[in-house]
């Protein structure tokens, strides 16, 4: 059997303006590939993956969490997954979270979504910081508006600079993506963020801008696109 998650591979070139008319160029990234190879159980699929897991490959890690996490949440209604899953033992439904871990600490974009789905369910506002600051610094940009609460009431400045950076971004898709759905979720992020954007008083504005254009231009691994 065949295991595919769900992958992208372009890149496209944006470029990101800002109210004072400089522009900074980015690459629009697609995230990367995860294709699971073809097995007839889990335990086969496993070890084809585990070598390179165990050589650090992040993919190969976050591929070897899929399957087992499937398994995990497989019921026996599910009769051809829950075939392939009954050839994993206890051992290997344990390791789950090791390989999670193993891919989101070489950076790895959709093992950090997973580590900050996590920390939105926990009450541990720290856990939730550090998972989001890690999921922008590997290039989510989804991260920012989450960024933005956790910043509104220790730094307004930074909370705003990240609220104009989200802005911005959506902005520069817009642009390039010129299709309905782009348009639409610009307008609706505008519409959201504007309001308390446009209330800055000039000094408080300028130095949100700045803000924005230094997270931007800091952050090497922006941006991917889900």
């Amino acid at each position: 059997m065949a295991w595919i998650c769900r992958v992208h591979a372009d890149t496209t070139a944006l470029v990101v303006e800002f109210s004072d008319r400089s522009r900074i160029p980015m690459q629009l990234r697609d995230v990367p590939y995860v294709v699971l190879p073809e097995a007839d159980s889990s335990a086969d699929v496993l070890k084809m993956l585990e070598p390179a897991a165990l050589r650090g490959d992040p993919q190969k890690a976050y591929a070897m969490f899929s399957v087992i996490d499937i398994c995990r949440r497989t019921t026996a209604s599910e009769a051809k997954q829950f075939l392939a899953c009954k050839s994993l033992n206890p051992a290997d439904l344990e390791s789950a979270d090791r390989w999670l871990t193993k891919s989101a600490d070489a950076g790895f974009v959709l093992a950090l979504v997973e580590l900050a789905r996590r920390a939105d369910h926990g009450s541990d506002e720290t856990q939730v910081l550090a998972a989001y600051q890690r999921l922008w610094e590997a290039g989510n940009f989804y991260a920012l508006p989450t960024l933005a609460r956790l910043a509104k009431a220790r730094d307004p400045i930074l909370s705003a600079s990240y609220e104009m950076l989200y802005l911005q971004i959506h902005q520069a898709l817009a642009d390039v993506f010129k299709g309905p759905t782009a348009k639409m979720i610009a307008d609706q992020t505008r519409k959201a963020l504007s309001p308390e954007l446009d209330a800055l008083d000039p000094a408080d504005r300028d130095r949100v801008v700045m803000r924005a254009k230094e997270l931007l231009a800091a952050n090497t691994n922006c941006c991917f696109r889900f």
